[in-house]
């Protein structure tokens, strides 16, 4: 009878710092755990005559505004990993808000809808076949992903990372959280989940209650910080 919802890290700290009414506050979320993480990557199809990210740059440099760029809705991990290049860069790009997710971000990519996407690393890693990946972020390259370079390689402080996992409303007692919790990462660890995840381009991460509040409450002072780039580059 209990109500529990996925969470996506940034969206759920990015959206209450920067919007007036999101309907809730990053504080109310009973956070149960963590489960999978991975950065952000760029990406593009594979017949695109962009081969790297300094093509991007340059591309779009020499024809501002006209570069679209796909991403999941607005004060994401998408648009803010996007501004982190775009701002030092100082070139002018179309971010296009796509709502469902990232499979709706990928189906306008593949359908040529949007030139780019700004998503994460398992869509790289999964779609490798299609798609073209420019960088990812993150402080070294990635597994499975191991020939692309890293934002910082190339010169670009992108420090957005995504992490997923699930939460409860305010009033649920902490016992019921921590029950939950422990059983999502049990189940991820006696279930083959790590190992899966792993080879899908996800990196596992398996927090319980308290580790996933402390890491949650971590990235509010960044993303307060990282605001303003974001802001800047929204319009």
């Amino acid at each position: 009878g209990y109500t529990v919802t996925g969470i996506v890290v940034p969206h759920i700290v990015i959206q209450p710092l920067a919007l007036k009414n999101p309907g809730y506050g990053t504080q109310e979320l009973q956070i149960a755990a963590i489960t999978v993480g991975g950065p952000a990557a760029l990406m593009v199809r594979k017949e695109s005559p962009l081969k790297s990210l300094d093509d991007f740059v340059k591309f779009a440099r020499k024809n501002p505004g006209e570069l679209t760029v796909g991403g999941v809705e607005t004060y994401s991990g998408s648009d803010l990993a996007l501004a982190q290049v775009v701002a030092p860069a100082d070139i002018e790009v179309k971010y296009v808000p796509i709502t469902g997710g990232a499979e709706p971000v990928l189906s306008s990519l593949f359908g040529g809808h949007v030139d780019s996407a700004m998503i994460s690393t398992p869509h790289a890693v999964q779609n490798s076949d299609r798609v073209r990946t420019l960088a990812v972020g993150g402080e070294e390259r990635f597994k499975g992903l191991e020939d692309i370079p890293t934002f910082k390689e190339e010169g670009y402080d992108v420090t957005v990372s995504y992490a997923w996992g699930v939460a409860f409303p305010p009033g649920v007692p902490k016992e019921i959280v921590g029950r939950f919790g422990e059983a999502t990462l049990t189940a991820m660890r006696e279930s083959g989940a790590v190992e899966q995840v792993t080879q899908e381009g996800l990196l596992p991460l398996t927090m319980g209650p308290e580790e996933a509040e402390q890491y949650v409450q971590k990235q509010i002072p960044v993303y307060r910080e990282l605001l303003p780039v974001l802001q800047r580059f929204s319009g």
